[in-house]
């Protein structure tokens, strides 16, 4: 008993007994359980993939059907046990060939045929290769990098002797090693003499190709290139912590976190400090410069040229460094200043006015001249009233605009299509910016003390200085703190905004040299007008916008520098070592920014 059920493909009418299903799905199911079983135990990741890949001649087969499949990883992985390695011009096996009287002939005769004749050469001299036979590519090493079990001591020496890529290649058996993930390193910014990072974090780490205590290898290099430097010595306090750590993965995160504090610290406590005399220097050329472009009457208020530096000012440079604090916030432009109601003409210039017409009939012409001169001088004093509020409004915004503006575009980026042109001829918004900011402050007494050590420094070489005497120029200074604080209305203390930029040139970073774009910044200063003038409070604004730019330059600038350089231990590796990863900074909280380098990618090129 049964049905008939029509078979498409034979064109027959099959008959199928009763109690047995008419689908298909058993017999999908059962294909998917074989596809499966066929990818995970035949595939090129499977088990008896891997095992066949450890026995040479196998190995040699699965290098072509890898090869042929587009299994760059797996066919990587499966040469490095093949006879075809073992074989080559730097294989284990023709170097150990090379040992023997009788063998190194042989060895020779297969170099030629390969084309290879500068090795064949080296293959003839017995003596040069017993004698280099214990180097880092010597026979010794490359056999012992070939035999299981043996091949961890031979990292382990590799590791010792400051040969890096060859440890590496000891433990991958592999031509190359990409290393790819992310990192998340947070600091601690509260104040710049404490700046140091207090988090790093990895994640989506991956090594390819993937092979035994590959990552393991990979750690103990790391801890290594990081606690030893290239003399083998151990370096400083910071790594001492880092002794007591359980695990592996902790004790390279204590010793990196060590590492990186100890070279803040290094930047902060003494590298900026020996940069200030060279800075000091330089603005002091560029200010002299400035000055001798002046002419009229800022050729007489301003000095020709400005001192050679003075150890005093130097070493209150140094001494303000440790009390700057730095945070994130919103960058608000100072106060608009409030101007008092200041008439055309006071009870001063009427008395002068009459005793003038008063001295006529009198014929005392010399009173009436100096009643004139004092009305003048009285008309004089009011102009000056009237002038400085309405000034130092214009001259505040006009530099809090150029230094808070968006930087201007370095690298050229091809607007979208959806994106509107902007024109050029639209006008310019004349709104007062408020980006968000990195602002540097020193307030209070290191403030006073910073600046009235300028102030000393500046005034000494002033023309008008030299012709009043200290005494003279101090009453002059107090007469005019008296003028300007009668001009506005509240409390006398004046915000003075100052547009300041480096220029964009190559700079030292780590050895490299890398060109960086101009830097334009504000710089606020709370000026209290008294009879001793005095300033309480310093910032320096560096708007996000100007920071994520020069950040976008580094990252573009560290691509091209060879990390082979940086250290002897990484000079074995057969082609340039280049970093590249997207750094994005961030701020969670106002004194903990975050930087995030994402798609991290090194590729290590092994020595053969």
């Amino acid at each position: 008993m049964g049905d008939r059920v029509f078979d498409p493909r034979r064109g027959l009418a099959l008959h199928v007994p009763q109690g047995r299903p008419q689908t298909t799905e058993v017999a999908q199911a059962g294909r998917r359980n074989w596809q499966t079983w066929q990818t995970h135990a035949l595939g090129a990741n499977s088990l008896l993939a891997k095992a066949g890949e450890h026995v040479p001649l196998l190995a040699d087969g699965l290098v072509c059907l890898h090869k042929y499949r587009g299994q760059t990883e797996a066919e990587e992985r499966a040469r490095a046990f093949s006879l075809q390695k073992h074989l080559s011009k730097d294989g284990a096996l023709t170097k150990l060939a090379e040992l023997l009287p009788g063998s190194n002939l042989l060895a020779a005769a297969m170099l030629h045929i390969r084309g290879h004749h500068r090795e064949a050469q080296e293959a003839l001299n017995l003596l040069k290769n017993w004698r280099d036979c214990g180097s880092a590519d010597g026979a010794l090493a490359k056999v012992a990098e070939m035999l299981p079990g043996v091949d961890v001591i031979a990292f382990g020496v590799h590791v010792n002797a400051g040969n890096f890529a060859q440890a590496l290649r000891s433990i991958s058996k592999t031509q190359w090693t990409d290393v790819t993930g992310d990192v998340i390193i947070s600091f601690d910014l509260a104040t710049l003499h404490g700046f140091s990072v207090s988090d790093i974090q990895a994640s989506n780490l991956e090594v390819i190709p993937v092979a035994s205590f590959m990552y393991g290898g990979l750690l103990d290099i790391v801890t290594n290139l990081i606690e030893v430097n290239s003399r083998g010595q151990k370096r400083s306090r910071f790594l001492r912590a880092a002794a007591s750590s359980t695990t592996p993965v902790h004790r390279v995160k204590e010793t990196l976190l060590g590492c990186c504090n100890e070279v803040l610290e290094d930047l902060t406590q003494e590298t900026l400090p020996e940069m200030i005399p060279e800075l000091l220097d330089s603005a002091a050329m560029a200010a002299t410069s400035y000055f001798q472009s002046q002419k009229g009457y800022m050729s007489f208020l301003l000095p020709k040229a400005l001192p050679a530096k003075q150890q005093e000012l130097e070493k209150e440079f140094q001494r303000s460094l440790e009390k700057v604090t730095v945070c994130h916030k919103r960058a608000i432009p100072v106060e608009v200043l409030r101007q008092k109601e200041i008439g055309k003409f006071g009870s001063a210039e009427v008395i002068a006015t009459s005793t003038c017409c008063l001295g006529l009939g009198l014929h005392s012409v010399g009173l009436a001249c100096v009643a004139g001169c004092f009305c003048g001088f009285s008309q004089l004093r009011r102009w000056l009233q009237r002038q400085f509020v309405p000034l130092v409004n214009s001259q505040n915004e006009q530099a809090w605009n150029d230094a808070t503006k968006e930087p201007t575009q370095v690298f050229i980026r091809r607007p979208s299509p959806m994106e509107p042109e902007k024109s050029e001829s639209q006008p310019s918004d004349r709104k007062v910016r408020m980006p968000f900011a990195l602002i540097a402050e020193l307030h209070g007494e290191p403030a006073e003390r910073l600046t009235a050590a300028l102030g000393r420094y500046f005034c000494q070489e002033m023309p008008l200085m030299k012709l009043l005497g200290h005494r003279g120029f101090h009453l002059l200074q107090r007469w005019m703190m008296g003028l300007l604080t009668q001009s506005i209305d509240g409390v006398p203390v004046v915000p003075l905004v100052l547009h300041a930029e480096v220029g964009e040139g190559l700079y030292s970073i780590c050895g490299q040299s890398l060109w960086l774009p101009s830097v334009s910044f504000a710089v606020v200063l709370e000026c209290h007008l008294s009879a001793e003038p005095f300033v309480s409070t310093i910032q320096i604004v560096v708007t996000d916008d100007l920071v994520d730019q020069v950040l976008d330059v580094l990252q573009t600038g560290i691509r091209g520098i060879d990390l082979r350089q940086l250290d002897s231990r990484l000079a074995g590796f057969a082609e340039p070592i280049n970093l590249y990863c997207k750094a994005l900074l961030s701020w969670p909280q106002a004194s903990s920014p975050r930087l995030d380098l994402r798609d991290i990618k090194i590729h290590l090129q092994l020595p053969s």
